[in-house]
């Protein structure tokens, strides 16, 4: 473990340390040492003092964020089997995670609410039993997504697939005549379902399959007693290799966001920004501070992707790729294979930023004459190169940049020659440097930007008013509402 995860930082793969106990956090690792020599030992806790003849593996590491746990389990894989649940009880070995970046796909067992709950397009499980305890699969309804897959298995049959809508929320009980043991409160996922015209026999399904699966299976291959239960990306794969009917429902396998997977009724709080954004492609959210300005562009990302933001994520694609294959046709590839219909990123801005640290900029080269410089793309450069490269694919993904506390940067020193390119999409214009043997930068139309700006800051005032009411449409009543 210890030499792969070196090589993944050395390679310049970020990376995470998952730590799991009463509270749940994820922190950013920097260095591997085996070599207490080598340790800075002004980092190293008294109580880890060194003992003779003991073998310590030391990781530093910083950056704590906090999570919730049904966080971790929502987002994360197990490396050695994608799809199932990440154990997170008390380890003596590091378990190797990944982002989940594709939908998963579920097993919900229905017997007589099956057609209930297919009709009223919902799936929903109490909180409790009326002992007071509840099931663990219960609690994975509170790790389904938007575009997730859901097979419905009632009657010893696959009787048809559903599409989530979004995530669970909290919901008393929608079917009266559901099993009275039960609590009235619960969680309940929305879902768009479709029936097949002739059911799947789960004997169809090879028993040494099921039996390898476990968890919607028995020991002998039978459907367990339950609710919903995850599938393997492997299983998953198996029965979309195996049933052509399931290959609609199982794209997710591929990475795909499944045919039914549209996109969401707009939240009518964010239809003045959605409204602005067609019309004029960059808008600012300005307010006085804690009003939600970050939120709703965050909440607005978020329905984009259909509640998957982190994985339609820049970086998120980013860390999908290979250093040395992170071309901006490979991103463009990597973000079309996601099925959603969106990238974006975010990013703030300060006194200190520049033209360098957004658009382009020198980057140090180790070569061995010694270093060399050359040109590369940052953020905003990089995400205006994959949306061009998206419009040139035909894709109907769009991309979008937060720039939070706007106001906090000097809009003409960070944007320098593009500002004419925010004004007249699809129009080259010429940058001091070359990246791709390119000296020209094209904004196209189906990237937008989103900014922030705060009303109470004395630094709004650097923002000179002609440029903001030419380049940014500016909306306040969305934040006050």
């Amino acid at each position: 473990m210890a030499r792969s995860r070196s090589r993944q930082l050395a390679a310049g793969r970020l990376t995470y340390i998952f730590i799991s106990g009463e509270t749940y956090w994820r922190t950013r690792l920097h260095q591997i040492e085996a070599d207490d020599e080598h340790v800075d030992q002004e980092l190293v806790p008294a109580y880890h003092a060194s003992v003779p003849g003991r073998k310590l593996l030391w990781l530093k590491i910083s950056d704590f964020d906090e999570l919730e746990r049904d966080d971790l389990l929502r987002l994360l894989d197990p490396a050695n089997r994608p799809g199932k649940p990440v154990a997170l009880g008390n380890r003596t070995n590091p378990l190797i995670v990944r982002l989940r970046t594709r939908p998963r796909v579920w097993w919900v067992s229905q017997g007589s609410s099956f057609g209930r709950a297919t009709r009223g397009g919902y799936l929903w499980a109490p909180l409790l039993n009326k002992a007071g305890r509840t099931q663990n699969y219960w609690q994975t309804m509170r790790h389904v997504r938007a575009g997730d897959v859901v097979l419905h298995y009632a009657d010893t049959e696959i009787r048809g697939w559903s599409v989530a809508k979004g995530e669970a929320f909290p919901s008393s009980r929608p079917d009266p005549d559901a099993d009275q043991v039960w609590s009235n409160d619960g969680l309940r996922v929305d879902v768009a379902y479709e029936g097949f015209e002739v059911p799947l026999k789960l004997s169809d399904i090879p028993s040494e399959w099921r039996v390898a699966e476990a968890g919607a299976f028995d020991k002998n291959g039978g459907a367990n007693e339950g609710y919903l239960f995850p599938l393997s990306d492997d299983f998953a794969a198996k029965l979309k290799g195996r049933f052509p009917v399931l290959e609609p429902a199982l794209a997710a396998v591929n990475g795909q966001l499944p045919a039914g997977a549209q996109l969401q009724p707009l939240p009518s709080e964010l239809e003045e920004l959605h409204q602005q954004l067609r019309r004029k492609r960059q808008v600012i959210l300005q307010g006085p501070p804690g009003v939600g300005k970050t939120f709703a562009a965050r909440r607005y990302i978020s329905w984009l992707a259909h509640g998957n933001p982190e994985r339609a994520r820049l970086t998120s694609h980013l860390g999908a790729l290979p250093k040395d294959g992170r071309t901006v046709e490979a991103l463009a590839g990597e973000v079309e294979s996601s099925g959603l219909r969106v990238v974006w990123d975010i990013v703030q801005f300060h006194p200190s930023y520049t033209y360098e640290c957004f658009i382009r900029g020198l980057v140090a080269q180790p070569v061995e004459q010694g270093i060399t410089f050359e040109a590369r793309h940052k953020v905003g450069g990089l995400m205006t190169a994959v949306a061009k490269a998206l419009s040139e694919r035909g894709s109907e993904a769009r991309a979008v940049l937060v720039i939070d506390e706007i106001n906090r940067g000097d809009i003409s020193k960070i944007f320098g020659e593009l500002i004419y390119g925010l004004e007249y999409r699809d129009q080259p214009v010429a940058s001091p440097y070359s990246v791709d043997g390119s000296s020209e930068i094209v904004i196209p139309s189906n990237l937008d930007f989103i900014g922030t700006m705060n009303t109470a800051d004395r630094s709004i005032a650097l923002v000179d008013y002609a440029l903001r009411r030419r380049l940014f449409s500016s909306t306040s009543s969305l934040i006050e509402t």
